[in-house]
């Protein structure tokens, strides 16, 4: 492995350098968090060795069609490809204090590639499901609260190249200034009458014992006309919706016209070492509660949420349906319920949490864990076929990125992956640019429509305030 320490450079400078090259990430977790995938390291990767895609039903290597993805699985095809790097990998890659990610696959999966997991569901526009993956040989990394920058590589060829890469990084891209941007209307897809109608016919599906619970959800999407955003900008927005927030998911992913913007509060999983074997931990999150700017209230609600009926139950509910997926690739007798109904607390709202953990079976990988789990059972409800089905009929759309998955393999056989929630998407086209953005909640037999409506504008805040940002502002109820 090879180590090296450069000259100071802020990370956020670094990564608007890599304006324009697809496949550039940056994870950037929050020293607030609880829980973190950067741990206390931001990380930014760029200009991978080899890639994985899904699109418009096809897979791609290195940009090489292979066929459908019903003649080859892209599951199977990111298990051999990641299998292939980790017998690679020398032994000085267990040394300690080191970054989580040194080198492997970062990507994403969005939700409708359940559809591949799972052939008998009909999930609306599954044949336009993306996945995407880079393997990357080296990363630069940033300790908080340190001013060095480290590149960690396998070679001294990928060094070397990520280096230069980073060094376009001393010139700042400029960015105009607020007066220059246009105002942007944020629109939700349904009403508050429709999507009040929706949760009252799901609580009429689980009284009829169709599921237990089900998570609804509807999308706000906000366009500039006429306004290509520069990538400088885009970063720009990240770096303001990240800092105020102690999400430990937060993530900025490029792609070609696409970007990806995540500040979810949510681990889907993570697998870690545990001596000599691989131990596997799920987080579902389910409860909600908005904050309040009086510290007494404040504590009030959080004590609220935690005595909460509906939303303990919901939260237990979750947890088992994650219990049930792990243990299709956990040894028997070792799936543990670390916390149940956890509080944690974030810039906006209080949440429940839940951490479920299990030792892997011999030869399981984090792309096991994958195929067994995804998409996660908290954006899904239960039983998780059925309730998906639900979903799909009521949303009739794609939820794309959102509720689907982003996260990382490293090559040493560890992973972290998030729920891809409080997550926007946006998208450039035709000298435009449009910002989506999925809210949602639960919902169960207790479920009081008015109120779970409540908690997805709740939910839709961080959104509201990223287009604030950009100096837009909202003139429609979302």
């Amino acid at each position: 492995m090879i180590r090296r320490r450069l000259r100071y450079l802020v990370p956020e400078t670094a990564f608007t350098a890599l304006a324009g090259l697809p496949f550039a990430h940056f994870l950037s977790g929050s020293a607030l968090a609880t829980h973190c995938w950067g741990g206390e390291w931001r990380i930014i990767v760029a200009a991978p060795s080899e890639t994985l895609v899904v699109r418009n039903g096809q897979i791609f290597r290195d940009g090489v069609a292979l066929g459908s993805v019903e003649s080859v699985s892209p599951f199977q095809m990111l298990a051999e490809m990641s299998a292939a790097r980790r017998s690679a990998v020398g032994s000085d890659f267990a040394d300690a204090g080191l970054p989580p990610f040194l080198s492997g696959a970062v990507g994403h999966l969005d939700y409708e590639m359940a559809q591949l997991l799972e052939p008998t569901l009909n999930l609306p526009y599954a044949a336009m499901a993306t996945m995407a993956f880079g393997y990357y040989d080296a990363v630069a990394a940033w300790r908080m609260n340190e001013k060095g920058v480290y590149i960690f590589a396998r070679s001294e060829e990928s060094a070397d190249r990520l280096e230069q890469v980073l060094g376009n990084g001393a010139q700042q891209c400029p960015v105009k200034s607020s007066e220059d941007w246009p105002t942007a209307e944020v629109v939700s897809n349904k009403s508050r009458r429709q999507h009040v109608s929706d949760i009252r016919f799901c609580i009429d599906q689980i009284l009829a014992g169709e599921i237990f619970q089900v998570n609804l959800s509807r999308l706000l999407t906000a366009s500039y006309e006429q306004t290509d955003m520069p990538q400088a900008v885009i970063e720009q927005l990240f770096r303001k919706w990240v800092a105020r927030s102690a999400s430990g998911f937060a993530c900025l992913m490029q792609y070609e016209n696409l970007a990806y913007l995540s500040n979810s509060p949510e681990r889907f999983f993570s697998v870690t070492t545990a001596g000599e074997q691989l131990r596997v931990t799920a987080e579902p999150v389910k409860g909600t509660r908005a904050r309040h700017s009086d510290p007494a209230q404040d504590s009030q609600i959080a004590k609220e949420l935690l005595a909460d009926e509906k939303d303990r139950a919901e939260n237990i509910m979750i947890a088992d349906l994650m219990r049930n997926d792990l243990s299709r690739v956990c040894q028997d007798g070792t799936i543990e319920e670390e916390k149940i109904c956890e509080l944690q607390t974030f810039a906006d709202v209080h949440h429940l949490v839940s951490r479920i953990t299990g030792l892997l079976q011999p030869g399981k990988s984090a792309v096991d864990v994958l195929a067994a789990a995804f998409p996660c059972g908290s954006i899904t409800g239960a039983p998780k076929i059925r309730a998906m089905e639900i979903i799909a009929d009521i949303e009739a759309r794609q939820r794309g990125i959102y509720c689907g998955t982003i996260g990382y393999i490293d090559d040493r056989g560890t992973a972290d992956f998030s729920v891809a929630i409080r997550t926007a998407e946006l998208t450039r086209a035709g000298g435009s640019t449009r910002i989506s953005y999925g809210t949602g909640g639960g919902i169960t037999a207790l479920s009081d429509p008015l109120q779970e409506f409540e908690e997805t504008t709740v939910k839709a805040e961080a959104f509201r305030k990223l287009i604030d940002l950009t100096q837009c502002k909202s003139r429609k109820p979302t």
